[in-house]
């Protein structure tokens, strides 16, 4: 979880200038970079996960609640555990090719080749979950203190109105 340190300047100094508009789009979806605002204190004033700046580069503010055309590609009906669910593949408006890589290269770190895809809960009030074929099973401990500590981290990865999901995999999902 690496993060980009930006501190206010002090009044009547001079100062360099950052637009945090355009090192969104220059290098921190790219990077897999959040900010730190002021983070010289004990306790930053401000944190922006990566999740935020992808929330950002997609709608052009934080905290946007937005999502515009979630799927790509096929999208099929199906039923899981006795819910009506439309499944398909998360599209470049949803999920960006920079920030997948990103997030790929965070789940290799943990030792998981993982793949997703999209699920609307059509039963469950048109639910939106992005889900993985992560399972307890996959990591060395698998205790539910150990797997909620890796979906903490995981969940820092994406906007903040995403909803994530783990179960077992099928053949709709894909290689993120």
């Amino acid at each position: 979880m690496q993060q980009l340190y930006l501190l206010l300047p002090e009044p009547n100094k001079e100062f360099e200038c950052f637009v945090v508009n355009h090192m969104v789009s220059d290098y921190l979806i790219s990077d897999g970079l959040g900010i730190a605002i002021n983070a010289d204190k004990e306790e930053p004033d401000w944190v922006f996960s990566y999740g935020d700046v992808v929330d950002f580069y997609l709608n052009s503010k934080f905290y946007s609640n937005n999502i515009t055309n979630p799927f790509t590609g096929i999208v099929t009906d199906r039923m899981v555990n006795s819910n009506r669910v439309r499944i398909g593949n998360p599209s470049e408006t949803y999920l960006p090719q920079d920030a997948r890589n990103v997030i790929r290269n965070f789940l290799k770190s943990w030792g998981l080749d993982t793949k997703i895809c999209l699920m609307l809960w059509i039963d469950k009030d048109n639910k939106l979950t992005l889900t993985f074929n992560i399972l307890p099973k996959m990591f060395k401990k698998t205790d539910s203190e150990s797997v909620n500590s890796f979906l903490h981290f995981l969940s820092w990865y994406f906007p903040r109105h995403y909803k994530l999901v783990c179960m077992e995999e099928n053949e709709l999902f894909q290689p993120i």
